[in-house]
């Protein structure tokens, strides 16, 4: 069971709320980075007019560390308070005054986004400025596709599973989007196979510019892309996905002074509902996506059981 800390302030604990199914536990505040040490912590709750000096700088480290969601709650805060946030990063600040199903929303989109290493390195105070940026570039090369700029092959295998857990734990939906670029093959016989990378490259900028921030788009391989859309059940996913098709397909690709025509194809599956586990999901947003090739393409099929 998902441990959720909690300061003791009467104020934040009727946030409780908001983590159904995990175990609450109420701790003092000089107590946070021992807790984080000791492991197995989910997410972590602390009064902004509570924190530390530094800002709470230390905390975001250890939180970071222990791969934890850290969230800052007050009342409506003044600017010299809301200035102490500056000095460390933090999933989410939480206005007590905001009504209550608009608290468990924000909760709900940062227990489920995942951390990335600049929430880390920002914390960093050993290392100076040219080391976080070496570090970052670095890392940002291992993890996106250079013609597209999304998130790589191999960064979808660590995020889906990881994403996939957090939906698994806390109740929540999420869909997978598989995109293939109808026709590649004649497009580059066409025109080129420069012609077909910038069609490719147009069908990424028209997913990034389409997908939330909480989202996660991923060249898969080739001319396909995966999009995972967080806490998304499949009325949302079909309204992205349709989207998507129809700004395509209005969208042509400029390529040596002239306008080149695409279509995608997209299949959707969604968990829970289309599987309960990751080979699942993935295969049956697969076969919607081929049921979408054989229907003609340009077009968007939702995951059936029956197909």
């Amino acid at each position: 069971m998902a441990r959720v800390l909690f300061w003791d302030d009467e104020r934040i604990a009727a946030l409780a709320t908001c983590f159904a199914g995990a175990q609450i536990e109420t701790i003092a505040p000089a107590q946070t980075i021992a807790a984080l040490e000791q492991g197995h912590v989910e997410a972590l709750v602390l009064d902004l007019a509570r924190l530390p000096d530094d800002g709470g700088a230390r905390i975001a480290l250890a939180a970071a560390r222990a791969d934890c969601c850290v969230f800052v709650a007050s009342l409506p805060p003044s600017g010299e308070l809301l200035a102490r946030l500056t000095l460390a990063q933090f999933d989410a600040f939480l206005d007590l005054s905001w009504p209550p199903l608009l608290i468990a929303r924000c909760v709900a989109l940062a227990l489920e986004r995942s951390r990335t290493i600049s929430t880390y390195l920002e914390t960093q105070s050993w290392m100076n400025e040219t080391a976080v940026e070496e570090v970052s570039s670095l890392k940002a090369l291992s993890e996106k596709d250079e013609l597209t700029e999304l998130w790589n092959r191999r960064s979808f295998e660590h995020i889906f599973q990881k994403e996939h857990a957090r939906a698994s734990r806390f109740g929540r939906p999420y869909s997978i989007v598989f995109i293939d670029l109808d026709d590649l093959r004649a497009l580059n016989g066409k025109f080129g196979h420069i012609a077909g990378s910038a069609a490719i490259k147009c069908m990424a900028r028209v997913c990034k510019e389409l997908t939330r921030q909480c989202d996660y788009p991923f060249r898969y391989g080739g001319d396909e892309l995966v999009i995972l859309l967080i806490d998304t059940d499949k009325a949302g996913a079909k309204v992205y996905g349709t989207r998507l098709v129809e700004t395509i397909r209005a969208t042509p690709v400029d390529y040596e002074g002239g306008r080149v025509s695409i279509t995608l194809s997209v299949g959707i599956a969604t968990f829970p509902a289309d599987g309960d586990n990751m080979s699942d999901i993935l295969r049956h947003a697969d076969a919607a996506l081929y049921a979408a090739k054989e229907k003609g393409k340009n077009c968007l099929v939702l995951f059936e059981h029956d197909q």
